[in-house]
């Protein structure tokens, strides 16, 4: 079985060689490994260069040098359009991964027709800090979602995606423009009838955001960028489950922000706690009774994980700050046609 693997990079002077050190030690080896350098200001490309010119593998290096900023999708497309390989990984220039991961993932996709996309595990590369942790325990809660989906993952992620390549020509591979080309590449894999499944048994790892900053565009790009997908393609069967995801999603805000404030009013007229205010309560119990079960997906659980998960509150914080950045996605989507990388 043949397989290629594409790595857009873009600022990654320091992720490249070990990056590629992980590739090396595969129990299941690339011919070829495709880099694209995309507009980088730092040292990627003369990076790049010295690793194809120290390469001592059988594995082949292509690079490719971009003039002008194509983002991810254009970047990947660029070497897309090279691969001659039956499977193709797709994988973030940071993403390290197990030695098993290349195997188990041509090995799925190789089970069935149908199967087009396949995606890892999203684990996190071990730092410290309290904002690395959450993600920790974020990610894990993702990694469960996925594992309840398993056949049918929402989308295949960019930190290590592997497909059949006949079945990405065939959808022309990645659009370009748009926010988030993971969620669109799958939904136009499903509309064509191929599976987009997630096997657990793949493991890669990434860096977590280290700056409020940065998280806080991260996630408005991930938040709004589905957004933009689900316009783009409209209510189908590769997307009724996200559209009815929001739906509910307005349902329960809608209606505990309501009982909030009614059994608030109540409280501070009457001095009286009234029952409607246990729906709140009782579904606060429920989400977080369900998502202790993630931490069987975390990584390395530490002591501190466990007892970050117990107290509670800093995840609470967690999730009311990615709220507010949900419905800043909301109102951008509504209001504003401008979209920015």
């Amino acid at each position: 079985m043949s397989v290629s693997i594409v790595i857009p990079c873009h600022n990654e002077e320091k992720t490249i060689q070990s990056t590629f050190n992980f590739i090396v030690k595969q129990t299941l080896k690339p011919s070829q490994v495709f880099f694209v350098n995309d507009l980088s200001s730092d040292n990627t490309f003369k990076e790049l260069l010295k690793l194809k010119r120290n390469n001592k593998t059988e594995i082949k290096i292509k690079i490719f040098n971009t003039t002008k900023n194509l983002f991810r999708a254009g970047a990947c497309n660029l070497a897309l359009k090279h691969v001659n390989t039956d499977y193709v990984v797709i994988m973030d220039a940071g993403s390290l991964l197990e030695k098993h991961a290349v195997e188990y993932a041509i090995d799925y996709l190789s089970k069935e027709e149908k199967n087009g996309l396949v995606c890892s595990r999203a684990g996190l590369i071990k730092s410290s800090g309290l904002l690395y942790r959450l993600q920790k325990l974020e990610y894990a809660n993702t990694d469960l979602s996925r594992m309840i989906s398993q056949n049918n993952v929402l989308i295949s992620h960019g930190l290590f995606t592997a497909a059949k390549t006949k079945y990405l020509r065939e959808v022309n591979f990645y659009s370009e423009g748009v926010l988030l080309e993971d969620y669109d590449l799958t939904v136009k894999m499903k509309l064509k009838g191929y599976k987009a499944s997630f096997d657990p048994n793949i493991k890669a790892y990434t860096n977590s955001v280290d700056k409020i900053g940065s998280f806080q565009k991260q996630r408005f790009r991930w938040f709004l960028g589905g957004l933009d997908v689900l316009k783009k393609f409209g209510w189908n069967k590769a997307t009724r489950i996200d559209y009815f995801g929001h739906i509910l999603y307005f349902i329960f805000f809608f209606t505990v922000m309501g009982t909030l404030v009614f059994g608030a009013n109540q409280f501070f007229s009457y001095g009286q706690f009234n029952n409607i205010m246990l729906l709140p309560i009782s579904l606060s119990v429920i989400n977080y009774v369900t998502s202790l079960l993630s931490l069987k997906f975390v990584e390395g659980c530490t002591k501190k994980d466990v007892l970050l998960k117990i107290i509670i509150f800093p995840e609470l914080f967690y999730c009311v700050f990615q709220e507010l950045i949900r419905w800043k996605a909301y109102l951008t989507f509504i209001f504003i046609n401008d979209r920015r990388w």
